[in-house]
Parts: structure tokens; sequence; C-alpha cells
């Protein structure tokens, strides 16, 4: 059965590539003219979409980078957080029903400090197949739909910010401003939808 269309899957990459694709047009005569100048046309759209398109997929790239970074200053990505006992992701009785859920799948496993990183990414993984087995992935989805989308556009601005000190002045700090209130703003959202998406994974595992 083939999967459902997901526009999603493409706002998440066309967006952030939009944000870089708008603000070249800005800064450069020529691509303005080769894309805006002479009204708006189908082509021209077309061709603004596939551009931010390609755009958006190599800002992602670079999103992989930037969280592999942003999230070891918080020790590691929020589904690692749980593994500590000090962790305030899940209220204590759902971390004890999580530890007992797991340890049922794997009775090897009985305290979940003792789990290192790659065998605790097999089971976040593990762990997600089997809420999608259950059909109770909708918000989890979402939510990781969401980080990505604002992973992206939070280096979107940031890739932004930097092109911007060789072709504008810093006399115009209002620009700088703006562009760094947006990425700040974009690096909170993401961070605040990683954390929801950690919750809302492991409180539907624990209610399987």
């Amino acid at each position: 059965m083939s999967e459902k269309f997901n526009a999603y899957e493409y706002i998440g990459v066309i967006a952030p590539g939009t944000v870089v694709v708008f603000a070249v047009t800005l800064v450069s005569p020529e691509v303005k003219q080769f894309l805006v100048d002479g009204g708006t046309t189908l082509g021209g759209l077309g061709l603004f979409l596939i551009l931010s398109f390609i755009a958006g997929h190599l800002l992602q790239g670079l999103g992989n980078w930037f969280e592999n970074i942003f999230w070891k200053c918080f020790g590691g990505m929020p589904t690692n957080w749980v593994r500590r006992e000090s962790q305030k992701l899940l209220a204590k009785e759902q971390r004890k029903l999580l530890t007992q859920k797991i340890s049922e799948l794997h009775p090897a496993i009985d305290n979940l400090e003792q789990v290192d990183d790659k065998e605790w990414y097999s089971l976040t993984r593990e762990i997600y197949a089997m809420v999608k087995a259950a059909d109770r992935a909708a918000r989890v989805d979402a939510f990781n739909r969401n980080y990505g989308l604002l992973r992206g556009v939070a280096v979107s601005f940031l890739v932004t910010t930097a092109g911007t000190l060789f072709v504008i002045s810093l006399c115009r700090w209002k620009i700088y401003v703006a562009l760094v209130v947006c990425t700040v703003l974009a690096v909170y959202r993401m961070y605040r939808f990683a954390v929801i998406y950690a919750r809302e994974l492991f409180v539907q595992f624990i209610r399987i």
C-alpha cells in the first residue's frame, strides 16, 4: 500500500529554503531580476519553489550538524534525558513504568542509566515502532515534523545572518537585530518541539 501524501514533508524542506532564496533576491539585483522582476508568473513561481526545495535540502543537511552541536550543550537530545535519574522529562512514576516496560522487552536492562548511547538509540527506534504499530503515533509524528521544520528554519536564519555580514553594513543594525530575533525564536521552538516529542513518545509507549 502506498503512503499517503504528506504536505509537511515538503513544507519542512521548502520553508527553510524560501527564507534563504528570498534573502538572496533582496541583496542580489541579478537574482531578483531573474526571479521576481516582470511580475509573478507560473514559471517564475515554479522556479522559485524548485530553488527553495533544493536550498531547503542543503539547509536540512546543515541542520543535522547544527543539532548535533546544539544538543551536546544539553547532555544529548531529549529522548536521552530519561536515562538520568535526575531527569525532569517524565514524572518519577512515569520513568519507573518506562523502565519496567523496557525490562519486559529486554530483561537484561533494569537500569536505564547503564544503557549506552548506541543501545539507547536502537531502543528508542524500537519504542517508536511499537507506538506506530499501536496506532498511537499521530501526535508524536506531528511534533517530530514541527521539530524538523524549525530546525531548518533556525539554520536558514543563521545562514542568512552570516551571509548578510558580507553584503550589508553593520550600521544597519536593525536588520541584524531582526535576523537574530528570528533565529532565537526558531531555535527556542525547535527546542520545545524536541522536548514535547520525547515526552509524548514515552508517554504513549507506557500506555500501550
